[in-house]
C-alpha cells in the first residue's frame, strides 16, 4: 500500500497546464511523491569542520525544499566513518555517530515544514575523498590523474566489511532523523564507483575481476541498507557512461549491468549520471548543450524497471517534461539550476 506524506493540488496553476508531466505524482517504492521534481544531493559546504549541521545549512536546504513544491529535496551526501577517509570536502555533514542525529533531524524537519519529501545521501568519496587525511581509500592502488587528490590506499576485506557496516549504521541514524528516502552515491569517482570501474579496480579477490565481481561491494551495500530501510525507499546514483575509455574504464554495456544488478539488489529508483572527475571529456560545463545526456536516461529505462531520474544539463522544464511524456525519464533532478535559483520549480509551477 502506497504512502503519501503531503497533499498537493497543482491543477489550478499555469505551470501545470504548460508542463503537466512534471506535476503528476509518481510512486517510488511504497511512497507516493506529488510531482516529478527532485533537488539532487549537492555539496553546500555549510557544515562545521566536525560535520555538525549549522543554521546556515538548514536555511539553505529550507529554500530548496520550498522550491520543489512537494517534490523530493535531497541534502548533501554525509560521510560515515570516524577516520574521515570518506570525507570529500571540509564542510561535509557527518553521520558516523549518534551525536549528529539532532542536526540531521533539523534538516529533515525544515524540508517537511515546506511539505516536501526529505532525502539524504550516503557518500563515501573514495579516491577523491580524505580531504583532511594523508591517504584516501580505494579498491586498488591506481595513481591519481588529478594531483589535488590524496594517494590511494588499497582497502582490505576487513575495510570493505567495515565500510558496508558504516553505511548501515548511518542509515539507522538517518531514519531516526526522520528522512523519508535514503540514497547511495555511486558516481563521479566516489568509492562505490571505484569498485565498479575497471579503471580503478584491479583486485583479484571476490571484489574484483569481471563487472559482476566489481559490483559485489555495491550489491552488499544495497542489500544491507535495504534491510534497515524496510518501507523507506532506497535509491542509488550510478554512471551510465564513465567516459574513461582512455584509461580502460567500463564500457556502456558494463555500466548497464551495474544498473540491472542495483535493481536486483533492491533499489527503488536510479539516478543517471555521466563521467568522473578524472574523465578527460567535459560533462556539465556550459559548452555542453542542454539535453546532451538525455539518451543515457533512455538507455537506462531499456534495462531497468524502477523509476529513472536525471539532472545533467536539463536546466529548463521543457526537455524533462517532454522526456517524461515520451517515457524516456521519470523524474527531473536539479543541482546547479537550484543553486542559482532555489525557487526555480516553484516559479515554473506559478508561471
Amino acid at each position: 500500500m502506497s504512502k503519501e506524506l503531503f497533499k498537493w493540488d497543482y491543477t489550478s496553476y499555469p505551470g501545470y497546464k504548460k508542463y503537466p508531466h512534471l506535476f503528476k505524482p509518481i510512486q517510488i517504492g511504497k511512497l507516493t511523491i506529488p510531482n516529478r521534481i527532485k533537488y539532487a544531493a549537492t555539496e553546500d559546504d555549510l557544515n562545521d569542520r566536525e560535520g555538525f549541521v549549522t543554521a546556515a545549512g538548514t536555511a539553505y536546504i529550507r529554500e530548496r525544499a520550498k522550491g520543489v513544491v512537494g517534490g523530493i529535496c535531497t541534502i548533501q551526501g554525509v560521510y560515515m566513518d570516524e577516520k574521515r577517509q570518506g570525507q570529500g570536502y571540509v564542510g561535509q555533514a557527518a553521520a558516523w555517530n549518534d551525536k549528529y542525529i539532532p542536526g540531521l533531524k533539523r534538516l529533515a524537519d525544515a524540508i517537511h515544514e515546506e511539505r516536501a519529501v526529505a532525502a539524504c545521501q550516503l557518500m563515501h568519496c573514495g579516491r577523491v575523498g580524505a580531504v583532511e587525511r594523508e591517504y584516501c581509500q580505494g579498491p586498488s592502488v591506481i595513481p591519481q590523474r588529478l594531483r589535488i587528490f590524496r594517494p590511494v590506499e588499497e582497502m582490505s576485506r576487513e575495510d570493505i566489511k567495515q565500510c558496508v557496516k558504516e553505511h548501515v549504521t548511518a542509515t539507522k541514524r538517518l531514519i531516526e532523523a526522520e528522512f523519508d528516502i535514503v540514497e547511495i552515491s555511486g558516481i563521479v569517482g566516489y568509492l562505490v564507483s571505484n569498485f565498479l570501474s575497471s579503471y580503478a579496480n584491479r583486485r583479484t579477490d571476490e571484489y574484483g575481476g569481471d563487472i559482476r565481481g566489481r559490483s559485489r561491494f555495491m550489491v552488499e551495500i544495497i542489500q544491507e541498507v535495504k534491510q534497515v530501510c524496510g518501507d523507506i525507499p532506497l535509491g542509488i546514483r550510478l554512471c551510465a557512461e564513465e567516459l574513461l575509455d582512455d584509461v580502460g574504464g567500463n564500457t556502456p554495456e558494463e555500466s548497464m549491468i551495474t544498473y540491472e544488478m542495483a535493481e536486483q539488489a533492491g533499489v527503488d529508483y536510479l539516478s543517471v549520471t555521466a563521467g568522473w572527475q578524472e574523465s578527460s571529456t567535459p560533462v556539465i560545463s556550459r559548452d555542453i548543450p542542454q539535453g546532451a545526456w538525455i539518451h543515457l536516461a533512455k538507455r537506462a529505462k531499456e534495462h531497468i524497471t524502477v523509476p529513472v531520474c536525471m539532472a545533467y544539463r536539463l536546466f529548463t522544464p521543457d526537455r524533462p517534461n517532454q522526456a517524461i511524456e515520451e517515457d524516456i525519464l521519470d523524474m527531473w533532478e536539479m543541482c546547479r539550476p537550484m543553486i542559482a535559483a532555489p525557487l526555480l520549480p516553484k516559479k515554473v509551477l506559478e508561471g
